[in-house]
């Protein structure tokens, strides 16, 4: 048993030495109640005086009786009766020195490690803290034995999916532990490896492997003997370069991991396991399945005995699954492993998750539909309700709901009366209790010295949430409601949708692209028959035709290139357009449909369906002619853009509506005052084809952001770019619709970071014109955003630029956000994509209701027309919904010929569609 010194008898004080009765194990026994394994220690006095009654009052003794069963029962392989009485032998101990003693936090640090193992993780985090402080107080934040419980500690805030927290703690521990004990210290090692694994968690994957490689070559050079050790890194090495792709480097590792740790006597189930199911990583991404489902099935069989939730398990299943799945002859088997990989995922060891685990739920829609293939159902349509609910609630769950999150949250805060005050009032406290979280970590990191007050903060912060919460269900039940799906059935998009409405939920898996439609009081489920590769390539394509983020190889755009010579100066591939409508559209009955809610993710959610088409058109495919005469999908129907069916749920169900009577009607930001050369946005569709422009938009929206007090924005970088002049028109003709409102515009040397941040942007319409940066397009930008006025100096409230992390906390109320900006809904078209850009997502945590976004880089002069019309058309006193309106402006500049030239065309898509609605479509 690993546990970091139990000392012997001879070292105890003398409290626990006198009157040592002879028959110390016949005594303990028989004082033990039976049901001694259960995590609850409220009777110990009881216990303590049934056995001084019975063998005199020496706990010490107890303690260590109880300690010597626990490690019996380890070394038996039983974790849940090793913790049984390990809470026993803290117990006596407990009794004995009342928390003055650091043998007393011996036994609760070993009361974490069988409970981690048994699968309590509550309570392991709760014996690792206690140890790990306690051991801070009595013998200093340095010690050996303090750091090792740190090492715990921070072990169990890795698997129950807190990280960021563990890094916070693990950066200044190994700090610590290098200058009191040396670098080469095995317990400097030990922080350095749960370093490595809180960087995994964080998919910062090339750091974790540059920890893992020093960690086992530094223990190969220390050659202690402690083989297992350097196994257990090398399976860890293992799994950040499979994670990375590097197969063939990993395998050696990870067969030396297994060879090792199953040759070992009294080895870790968990290490075992892991070190399996790295093999089985391995060998998965060699492309031999069979060979790696059979490690994975002994990975499981490694953890009999432990925790039924125990996250590796469901991790493993998880691999397991994907490992039947791509074997054909047994995708039929899939569905049990990844049911138990899925069975209350956003439900750890007793730690509610924010989100589930999005790629099981995936997964589990191939296996559902092998289930149905097998069955005899027909591939090309499966009636939904005919199969199992599970299929239903997968592709819920298969969303990233962080988008859900922060428009909810939105809504609610905006709704009148208590229960939006309530709401609020949640949110801040929220807000209050990350801070306190962030502080009570870092007074860990440092030794502990101040964490006593910061944790008394956050049980006072979590008091207070409650309160607050049990008053939200009274008043306003449906608020949680939402966030929990518990409202979302099979039968609720029946009840939302409107007449002339259908919804399109698309999701991606590892077989193939998943397809549920309602339309007509019908729903039908079904998947395209081409590969997910094929999808994505055919993305990628039409993405590099328009000008878009595309995620393309060179190899790709040579050939593109190539196919497209003599076409026209600016020509378009039809045939990948009409590709994709065949695969998502056919077969389903699109009859008196003339709009249509899109739930995607991946490659397909950074690609506006308007510019499919269902036939190809005649004719050369640069030839405006042609352009305009093609039957675009966006001449048929209107779109709206939805993160999941929950959003349209809380829009349709708990939109604030007309609530707003005192809201400013029109607030416009833009034209910053920039030194390089006065510019339009975008081009034209030909002058952009020099390959992958923009990098991957990587980051998605999380609650608190991303750290911008550590961003350094380059101001001179900043400044150099292009003025442009055309936003200030676009804004002061949106300006002219609402007429002209007194202090409604922010332009120029008004279009700062301070004055955003300053007032309270409240308004019908709220519109951005401006540059908009992926993340990595300048220094110091490590998350997207929007370009205002750079000020003489940068500071901490305004560098000139409005990051996504600080968009998310504006005083913002508003029913729509123009982002009139380059890249503000953009995704790269590679399978791993989010469905909504972090930037479009921080607009809805900080207050819209709805958005309007671009995929690309759009042209000025389009984008003047584009959003003045579109606004222009809701008004009046015909007014058009938002999704018709927008429809209705992208056709108007479509088919206007006084743009054509030799070079360019307002035909072509790159300028007619790179705007998606985010929303509720059919509202005006």
């Amino acid at each position: 048993m690993p546990t970091s010194a139990e000392h012997s008898p001879s070292s105890k004080n003398e409290k626990g030495s006198k009157n040592k009765p002879s028959n110390i194990g016949a005594c303990y026994t028989a004082s033990l109640p039976l049901n001694i394994n259960q995590p609850d220690g409220t009777n110990a006095p009881l216990i303590y005086a049934a056995f001084s009654a019975k063998c005199s009052d020496d706990g010490q003794a107890a303690s260590d009786r109880a300690a010597a069963d626990a490690r019996d029962a380890v070394e038996k392989g039983d974790w849940l009766e090793a913790y049984g009485s390990y809470h026993w032998a803290q117990r006596f101990r407990h009794y004995v020195y009342q928390g003055t003693h650091p043998d007393e936090f011996d036994m609760e640090h070993a009361l974490g490690e069988t409970a981690i193992q048994s699968g309590f993780f509550v309570y392991a985090k709760r014996h690792y803290e206690s140890a790990f402080q306690n051991r801070t107080k009595l013998i200093g934040p340095s010690h050996p034995d303090t750091l090792v419980s740190l090492t715990g500690y921070a072990g169990v805030l890795i698997e129950i999916g807190l990280p960021d927290h563990a890094l916070s703690i693990l950066a200044p521990a190994v700090g610590r532990a290098k200058d009191a004990l040396g670098p080469d210290h095995p317990v400097t090692i030990d922080l350095l490896q749960q370093y490595g694994r809180a960087l995994m968690q964080l998919n910062r994957v090339y750091e974790a492997e540059q920890t893992f490689a020093l960690v086992l070559a530094e223990r190969e050079r220390l050659d202690t003997g402690n083989e297992i050790a350097r196994a257990i890194s090398a399976a860890d090495l293992a799994n950040a370069l499979a994670v990375r792709n590097r197969y063939n480097a990993a395998k050696p590792y990870a067969e030396r991991a297994v060879k090792t740790l199953a040759e070992k006597y009294g080895v870790r189930r968990t290490d075992v396991a892991r070190s399996q199911a790295s093999l089985g990583t391995v060998l998965l991404g060699l492309g031999e399945a069979e060979s790696a489902e059979v490690h994975f099935r002994s990975a499981i069989a490694a953890l009999d005995g432990t925790g039924a939730d125990l996250p590796l398990r469901k991790r493993i299943n998880q691999r397991l699954g994907l490992a039947l799945l791509r074997q054909p002859a047994k995708r039929d088997l899939a569905l049990g492993p990844l049911q138990a990989a899925a069975t209350d995922q956003s439900q750890i060891g007793g730690f509610k998750r924010e989100n589930g685990n999005h790629a099981v739920h995936r997964l589990l829609i191939d296996a559902y539909y092998a289930k149905a293939d097998e069955a005899g159902s027909s591939m090309d349509a499966l009636e939904l309700a005919d199969h199992s609910p599970g299929v239903f609630r997968s592709m819920l769950q298969s969303f990233d709901n962080s988008a859900d999150r922060a428009i909810v949250s939105a809504i609610g805060r905006s709704a009148s009366g208590a229960s939006g005050e309530l709401v609020r009032t949640r949110e801040r406290m929220l807000i209050e209790r990350e801070e306190l979280q962030a502080e009570h970590a870092a007074a860990q990191g440092d030794g502990g010295a101040e964490s006593e007050k910061f944790r008394i903060a956050l049980i006072h912060n979590g008091d207070a949430i409650r309160r607050n919460e049990d008053r939200i269900r009274k008043i306003f039940p449906e608020y949680f409601d939402f966030l929990g799906s518990k409202t979302i059935d099979i039968d609720t998009p029946y009840e939302l949708l409107r007449p002339g409405e259908a919804l399109l939920m698309v999701v991606p898996t590892e077989i193939s692209t998943q397809i549920l439609y309602y339309a007509n009081g019908h729903h039908v489920w079904k998947r395209t028959s081409a590969t997910p590769e094929e999808i994505n390539s055919a993305v990628r394509r039409l993405l590099w035709d328009v000008g878009a983020p595309n995620n393309a190889s060179p190899a790709e755009i040579v050939s593109w290139m190539d196919e497209m010579a003599n076409k026209g100066a600016y020509p378009y591939s039809f045939a990948q357009a009409k590709f994709l409508y065949d695969q998502l559209f056919s077969g389903l009955n699109r009859d008196d449909v003339d709009h249509v809610f899109v739930v995607a993710d991946g490659p397909l959610a950074s690609l506006p369906l308007g510019l499919l088409v269902d036939e190809i058109p005649q004719g050369r495919t640069g030839d405006p002619k042609t352009l305009r005469s093609a039957s675009w999908l966006s001449n048929q129907l209107s779109f709206s853009v939805l993160p999941s069916l929950q959003t349209l749920f809380f829009l349709r169900k708990h939109r604030a509506g007309d609530n707003h009577a005192t809201r400013n009607k029109f607030i416009g930001i833009g034209d910053p005052i920039l030194d390089g050369d006065a510019n339009t946005r975008g081009g034209s569709a030909h002058r952009r084809r020099s390959g992958n422009h923009a990098p991957s938009l990587r980051n998605v929206f999380r609650t608190g952001g991303i750290g911008t007090d550590e961003t350094k924005i380059a101001l001179d970088e900043l400044r150099s770019l292009a003025r442009l002049p055309g936003t200030a028109e676009e804004l002061t003709n949106l300006s002219q619709i609402f007429g002209s409102p007194d202090n409604s515009l922010y332009l120029s040397d008004r279009a700062t970071e301070t004055n955003v941040k300053s007032r309270r942007l409240d308004a019908d319409v709220l519109a951005f014109a401006t540059h908009g940066l992926l993340a990595g397009e300048i220094n110091g930008a490590i998350e997207p955003g929007l370009v205002l006025t750079p000020p003489a100096a940068a500071t901490s409230n305004d560098d000139g630029y409005l990051a996504m992390s600080e968009i998310a906390f504006l005083d913002l109320d508003a029913e729509w956000v123009i982002l009139s900006a380059c890249n503000t809904a953009a995704g790269d078209g590679s399978s791993g994509a989010a469905g909504l850009s972090g930037l479009a997502r921080a607009f809805f945590f900080a207050g819209a209701e709805n958005l309007l976004v671009s995929h690309w880089p759009v042209r000025d002069a389009v984008a003047a027309r584009m959003t003045v019309r579109t606004v222009e058309l809701t008004t009046g006193k015909s007014p058009l919904t938002r999704a018709s309106a927008l429809q209705q402006a992208m056709k108007e500049i479509r088919d206007d010929p006084s743009r054509d030239s030799a070079a360019d065309s307002w035909a072509h898509p790159n300028a007619w569609a790179p705007f998606s609605l985010v929303g509720d479509g059919s509202a005006k």
